[in-house]
């Protein structure tokens, strides 16, 4: 059976996604981004076996994301940014361990972030900002030890970093700002090597700041010198 694929994106389209979208078996790609597509997403997504990329990103859709989503094990990239989503993040999403791009920033999703997100072993980059979540940091997503990207900034998420965060070792790009995280920032971040940039800003940590982020020289700086510019991001 030869595989197909819907790029609808970047017009005028109204209404909400058909329920029969659920027969489109043999489907890799959908791309409906940049309409004024309404309604909700329908659980027959979780019928079209095949599909490796979904985006849904810049419409109006809203309601919950159904938990047939995680019968998408074949799943690549779920982009459903910018939408009017509600409701908490399904734990199902963990069963798709394909997923390599991950976007559910700027909704109104709420909740805590479910543990089984750390499941996604394939999973490089991650955005949930701009959202209702609540809670802190599983611990279990130390082990996400390909994801390159983590924006978290603009939710109510508190307590601390954990410190099985270390176990990001190619993570490049943190944003937790503007949240309620507090405690201590963890020492092992010192050995995070690949680390470029880190938004810690707008939150209620305290304790020293660990010199062992002095040891992070790939940060990018625009002063003279690196630990200025890590003082500025973890304080201000």
């Amino acid at each position: 059976m030869h595989r197909a694929d819907l790029f609808l994106q970047s017009n005028q389209f109204t209404g909400a996604i058909p329920t029969t979208i659920g027969e489109l078996g043999n489907l890799y790609n959908l791309n409906i981004s940049d309409n004024k597509i309404a309604g909700t997403v329908p659980t027959q997504i979780g019928m079209m076996s095949k599909l490796r990329d979904a985006s849904m990103f810049q419409n109006r859709i809203g309601g919950r994301i159904p938990g047939e989503i995680g019968y998408l094990t074949d799943l690549l990239a779920l982009y459903l940014d910018s939408n009017r989503l509600t409701g908490p993040i399904p734990t199902s999403i963990g069963k798709l361990t394909s997923l390599v791009d991950l976007r559910l920033r700027a909704n109104k999703l709420t909740g805590t972030i479910p543990s089984e997100v750390g499941e996604l072993k394939n999973l490089e980059v991650c955005e949930l900002y701009s959202n209702e979540l609540t809670g802190s940091i599983p611990e279990e997503w130390g082990g996400m030890r390909n994801l390159e990207q983590l924006f978290l900034s603009g939710n109510n998420l508190q307590g601390q970093i954990p410190d099985t965060i270390r176990g990001m070792e190619v993570l490049q790009y943190l944003r937790a700002s503007d949240n309620q995280f507090s405690g201590t920032i963890p020492t092992d971040m010192g050995k995070m090597l690949k680390l470029e940039f880190l938004y810690l800003e707008e939150n209620d940590f305290d304790g020293l700041i660990p010199s062992e982020l002095g040891e992070l020289h790939k940060l990018q700086v625009s002063g003279p010198s690196r630990m200025d510019h890590v003082l500025k991001v973890i304080i201000f």
